[in-house]
C-alpha cells in the first residue's frame, strides 16, 4: 500500500499517507469461537519489522495492541487527521476480537474521516456472519453510534473481468459527518443516468 501510495501522488499530486498497525508477534490466542480457532492459532504471521519499516517510502508503522495503537492515532493525531481525513482502510487482522477493536478508527471523531470509506476486509471466504471479521462488522453494525459498514450492492459486476477482491470491499458510511449530505454531483447533469438493472446487471 505504501508503494502504491507513492505512485498515486506522483501521478495525482494528492499525498497520500499509510499507517500500518502490527504487534510483531502474531496472532494473540483467539478469544473464543468468534475468532476461528479452526483456521487460526496464537502465533500465526509474526511480522519483521527492521525489514519492513527499511521499505517503507512514506508509511508510517505503529507497533503494538491494535486494542490500543488505533484509538491512540486517532486521538493523538486528530487536527492533523481533520486536515488530511481517512480514506481508505483496509482489515487484515483474521479475528473477530481484534478486527472489532480495530473499527475503534470509527467509532470517534467523525471529522477524522471522510464521510464514506471505501474498506477492503480480507479473510472473510468460506465463512458466514456469526464468526471471523464478519462478525465484527455485524456487531459494528449492531452497536448504538449509528454508523455503517456495508458491502457496496452489484460492485463485483460492474468491475472489468468481475474481480475476487470485489467481494472484499465494504463502504463505512458516517452519517452523523458534518459533509454526509454534500452535494457531489454535477449540478448541470440533472438526468444523469442511473442504470438500472436492465443495462447488463
Amino acid at each position: 500500500m505504501d508503494s502504491y501510495a507513492t505512485e498515486v501522488g506522483r501521478f495525482t499530486g494528492t499525498k497520500i499517507h499509510v499507517f500500518g498497525f502490527d504487534s510483531c508477534k502474531g496472532l494473540p490466542p483467539p478469544e473464543d469461537y468468534r475468532d476461528l480457532p479452526r483456521f487460526f492459532k496464537a502465533g500465526f504471521s509474526p511480522m519483521d519489522a527492521p525489514n519492513l519499516k527499511g521499505r517503507l517510502r512514506n508509511g508510517t508503522l505503529i507497533l503494538g495492541d491494535v486494542r490500543a495503537t488505533v484509538r491512540e492515532l486517532v486521538e493523538n493525531r486528530a487536527d492533523t487527521l481533520r486536515a488530511a481525513p481517512i480514506g481508505f482502510l483496509a482489515f487484515d487482522l483474521d479475528y473477530w476480537s481484534s478486527t472489532l477493536a480495530a473499527f475503534d478508527v470509527l467509532r470517534g471523531d467523525a471529522a477524522v474521516c471522510l464521510p464514506r470509506i471505501t474498506c477492503y476486509v480480507d479473510d472473510i471466504v468460506e465463512t458466514i456472519e456469526d464468526v471471523g471479521e464478519l462478525r465484527a462488522i455485524r456487531d459494528f453494525n449492531e452497536e448504538s453510534h449509528g454508523r455503517r459498514m456495508r458491502p457496496p450492492h452489484a460492485l463485483r459486476r460492474r468491475l472489468p473481468f468481475e474481480p475476487n477482491w470485489a467481494d472484499g470491499i465494504f463502504e463505512a458510511h458516517l452519517f452523523d459527518h458534518a459533509d454526509y449530505n454534500t452535494f457531489l454531483a454535477d449540478p448541470d447533469a440533472e438526468a444523469e443516468h442511473v442504470p438500472e438493472l436492465s443495462d447488463g446487471w
